[in-house]
């Protein structure tokens, strides 16, 4: 059993009378104790940066690093280095020294493009650019709620055939797991600290609240397929924090999703409607509206399931405090219902 596990046990224990007060401190002070020993060992054993030699040391050297720096390192040499060369210390120009040390900081201090830079000498910044689709999915306004869409990655290694290292590596199973694992811890944080700032229901501020609420969901509205995102995650909030609150949910349906990459079946007319944008000469033959339809319906599947994972992660956090999980469900209801009634109310 891991901690949280083992802790809940012993409280187990102790409601049904099977230990005293006495005997259920002991078994705490003994659990936390081995945790705290086991955490020592594994941050002793912990691996540096296992990496061959790289093909390229030029970001490492800049840092005054070594290719085997772990993550703290790097980021403690990054600060030491930018009290010396950041814009603040040079009258707010950006020196040559700045720039070299911010682009290295910023491939280092990402394990994606570290990897990259490791094993291929290089990395093509102007990937990530081409391979995503947030620009025609909501945009800025809403990444924080659906994270960096994976669907991009996919698409780019198709029309790519699969010929770029580079590709290769960002899609590797690995590489996604990691890539998943963070963005729903990103997107986990963002809407939990949203809602856990909502007010109750019967509170005197709660009115102007709920009208900053629909404010937010008219700008989100406005953005590419505003809407579409509004009535979908809107359903999703709703249908999970109904489920929540009712006590009706079943883990056996969790909707842990593969990975996107893993098992999902594009139909053909959309991958036909896709690859049309693409025509001879680079000319596209589709609107701007028309290609960010598609990208939609091609990202949809991704995004559900993001959403559905982030809820149940949100919901079921707080299990052992009931008044926090019942907040979070009820606030979590109210941006669904927000959301849904902004959908429907639009014309676009």
């Amino acid at each position: 059993m891991n901690l949280l596990e083992e802790l809940k046990e012993n409280q187990r224990r102790l409601d049904s009378g099977e230990i005293d007060k006495n005997e259920f401190e002991k078994r705490k002070k003994t659990i936390l104790s081995q945790f705290a020993s086991n955490s020592k060992e594994d941050k002793k054993t912990e691996p540096s940066h296992d990496v061959n030699q790289p093909k390229n040391t030029e970001f490492y050297d800049i840092l005054q690093l070594k290719p085997d720096a772990t993550d703290a390192e790097i980021r403690l040499s990054y600060r030491k280095l930018a009290l010396k060369h950041h814009p603040d210390k040079n009258g707010g120009i950006e020196t040559e020294e700045w720039n070299k040390l911010s682009n290295a900081y910023k491939i280092l201090s990402d394990k994606n493009s570290r990897s990259l830079y490791d094993n291929y000498g290089s990395v093509n910044d102007s990937l990530a650019g081409k391979a995503s689709f947030n620009p025609y999915v909501g945009g800025d306004s809403w990444q924080p709620y659906i994270g960096d869409l994976e669907i991009g990655l996919w698409m780019f290694s198709i029309m790519n055939n699969g010929s770029s290292p580079e590709i290769n590596e960002l899609t590797s199973n690995e590489q996604k797991e990691q890539r998943r694992a963070i963005r729903i811890s990103n997107v986990v944080r963002y809407i939990r600290d949203k809602l856990s700032r909502f007010p109750k229901q019967d509170s005197s501020e709660f009115e102007s609240f709920e009208e900053s609420l629909l404010q937010e969901a008219q700008k989100l509205l406005s953005e590419p397929n505003g809407k579409e995102l509004l009535s979908s995650l809107g359903g999703i909030y709703v249908s999970k924090a109904q489920a929540h609150l009712n006590r009706s949910f079943m883990s056996a349906i969790s909707n842990k999703c593969s990975n996107i990459f893993n098992g999902v079946e594009f139909t053909v007319d959309l991958i036909s409607g896709f690859l049309a944008v693409k025509t001879k000469g680079g000319n596209s033959t589709m609107k701007q509206e028309e290609i960010n339809k598609v990208i939609w319906r091609l990202s949809r599947t991704e995004i559900s399931s993001i959403a559905r994972e982030t809820c149940d992660k949100i919901l079921n956090n707080d299990e052992n405090d009931k008044d926090a999980s019942h907040h979070l469900a009820n606030s979590l209801l109210l941006l669904g219902k927000v959301w849904l009634e902004a959908s429907k109310q639009s014309k676009m």
